[in-house]
């Protein structure tokens, strides 16, 4: 009888655990900001590979690529790369935060939530604490997206990313790059 009791509650303790923890579903899920040239022009940059993890315990781990930086121009990507983001040095940035467990475990599908939230963002070698508000919203087919309200303003004085902007803005032969970008998201997680 006990290990009929057994084989049935197993079932029960790996579905309540597929939920518990969460990881980044990369396809679905994108980083972009925004670059402006000469005052006036603005391009969409974005990152091709992300992955990361959202525990039980709400804290959440992303690892940006800097090297999938996508331009939209192959030269300009190398020289972004190189330039400005030094990959062989600093190759990722990484974002930690914690959120709140309770609050995801209790959304039902369809519904949202906001969430005020405190993160930790390294990048080129330096972190960063910083503060967006997340629209966090369940789908119905359980996975949970989470989109900042409003964009995040990276300034390259904040991580030491100044010279690159120079060196860039010299070999492209432009009078001026903005030295502050907002950045926007969308992340999606699907239970592990």
């Amino acid at each position: 009888m006990n290990k009929l009791y057994l084989t049935l509650l197993i079932p029960f303790f790996i579905c309540s655990n597929a939920y518990a923890e969460w990881h980044l579903k990369s396809i679905d899920s994108n980083v972009y900001y925004v670059s402006t040239k000469n005052n006036s022009v603005s391009e969409l940059n974005y990152f091709n590979t992300l992955s990361g993890t959202l525990t039980e315990e709400g804290e959440l781990n992303i690892n940006i690529n800097l090297e999938s930086v996508e331009t939209d121009i192959p030269i300009r990507n190398e020289r972004v790369k190189a330039m400005l983001f030094e990959v062989l040095l600093y190759p990722r940035a990484t974002i930690t935060a914690t959120i709140s467990p309770e609050k995801i475990k209790s959304l039902k599908p369809g519904e949202t939530y906001l969430e005020t939230v405190n993160f930790m963002l390294t990048l080129h070698g330096v972190t960063q604490e910083l503060s967006t508000t997340v629209k966090v919203i369940k789908h119905a087919h359980g996975d949970i997206l989470a989109t900042p309200t409003t964009p995040i303003l990276i300034s390259a004085k904040q991580f030491g990313l100044e010279k690159g902007i120079e060196r860039l803005r010299k070999i492209a032969r432009l009078d001026s790059i903005s030295p502050t970008v907002p950045v926007t998201f969308n992340l999606t997680f699907v239970p592990k």
